[in-house]
């Protein structure tokens, strides 16, 4: 009996362990993004950069936000997707109350399978400048800082920056080289 018992708590042990292991792995996940603009094609490129490698990683649901100028055509962006699925719209918001400088385009992917490398930048999606030309101040949106869907104007769109592990767990970490393109 006693034997048992002493196995018994071991055991506990081992799954707890085991158990933090685990989400330590899951939680340590992250990925940050970024924006480019391509003089030589007129393109703005998406990249996605993971601190892990993971192969056939399923990238969704996942939405990333992007904010334009207001002074930018009122118009979907023309979404190529390379990475993470199909992109296309979520929601969009031009011109808001509670930012009137921006317009708030929402994309997302019910995601892919997709192969990730850590520390290295994967292209996700693009589109091109309808002007042809780099827009200045074109970013990702900030999580915590840019309005959330109860701003006034906002229209209940919700344009949190977010990726999904496959398990329901957002990794998505934070947005570098993000002060608007030039």
């Amino acid at each position: 009996l006693l034997l048992n018992r002493q196995n018994k708590i071991v055991m506990k042990k081992i799954l707890l362990f085991s158990a933090l292991f685990v989400m330590q792995f899951l939680f340590a996940q992250q990925i940050d993004l970024t924006i480019r603009y391509s003089v030589s094609n007129s393109f703005f490129f998406f990249f996605a950069k993971p601190n892990f490698t993971q192969n056939n990683f399923t990238w969704g649901p996942s939405q990333i936000s992007v904010l334009v100028p207001s002074s930018f055509p009122n118009q979907a962006l023309l979404i190529t997707a390379h990475a993470g699925g199909s992109w296309g719209y979520n929601s969009i918001v031009y011109s808001s109350s509670s930012s009137p400088n921006f317009d708030f385009h929402g994309v997302s992917s019910n995601g892919q399978l997709t192969n990730l490398v850590a520390n290295q930048e994967l292209l996700v999606f693009s589109f091109l400048a309808p002007s042809g030309t780099c827009i200045d101040g074109l970013r990702l949106f900030t999580n915590g800082s840019d309005p959330d869907s109860n701003q006034p104007g906002m229209n209940g769109g919700d344009f949190q920056n977010s990726i999904d592990n496959g398990t329901l767990a957002d990794i998505y970490n934070t947005n570098y080289n993000n002060t608007g393109t030039i």
